[in-house]
């Protein structure tokens, strides 16, 4: 046998397994291939649930931050206040009061003519009732006032309370005892507690909205009567 032959009969031997060496690395490839590509399946579908799961949970913290407080506006009032009428009509012949002034008990506050045409009498004097300070003045010199018109407001300033009117959808938000931080923009810094003291039975069928009080928990030097102010007040 020539040595042409025995090369080419050792070819033909090793051709099967060329082939089978051959098909051998072609699946390896493959299926490296088939993995590769399910593992980035996995990976984009991973961060897909990753990024889902953090948007519901920006969503829920936005939902929790803005129904952690309720934003109301209220008034500063005297906490005892009363409105004083005179005991009789007639016009506003001389006014000796104004609004910030300090009274005292059976002080004199206006002089009421009750003259009509042809018949005169005697001014009649309208005195306040309580000591305090006056809030408001509804009538001026000249006017003419009944018994039944107030003539003015008086109020005790040392202690001053909150007014505040809470929608209808939020009364179930709100309690006794519950507290408040009071601010306003015409006062930087001013950030006070109050704390709920009164709350009214009704809601106003107008307003839709219930009164409820809140007062300070300790003297401020810095709330005045008449100011309006911003309660922020924490939900549970």
């Amino acid at each position: 046998m020539t040595v042409k032959k025995m090369v080419y009969i050792g070819f033909l031997l090793l051709l099967p397994l060329i082939l089978l060496l051959n098909s051998g690395f072609l699946y390896v490839e493959g299926a490296l291939h088939d993995n590769s590509i399910i593992s980035e399946s996995a990976s984009i579908e991973e961060s897909s649930i990753q990024e889902n799961l953090l948007e519901e949970e920006v969503s829920a913290l936005t939902v929790e931050v803005r129904t952690e407080y309720l934003l109301l506006s209220g008034e500063v009032r005297p906490m005892d206040e009363v409105d004083i009428f005179p005991e009789t009509q007639g016009k506003v012949r001389e006014m000796r009061i104004e609004a910030g002034d300090s009274v005292i008990t059976d002080q004199i506050l206006a002089m009421i003519d009750p003259s009509r045409p042809g018949m005169n009498y005697t001014l009649s004097p309208v005195k306040s009732s309580i000591r305090g300070t006056v809030t408001a003045v509804y009538a001026d010199p000249g006017a003419f006032i009944t018994a039944g018109q107030p003539l003015c407001r008086i109020g005790t300033l040392s202690q001053l309370e909150v007014e505040v009117y809470v929608p209808e959808g939020s009364i179930d938000d709100v309690y006794k005892g519950m507290t408040a931080l009071v601010s306003s923009p015409v006062l930087p810094g001013l950030n006070e507690s109050l704390v709920l003291n009164q709350i009214s039975p009704v809601v106003d069928p107008l307003s839709r909205c219930m009164k409820v009080v809140f007062v300070p928990e300790k003297k401020s030097s810095r709330l005045k009567s008449g100011m309006f102010v911003d309660l922020t007040i924490p939900l549970e």
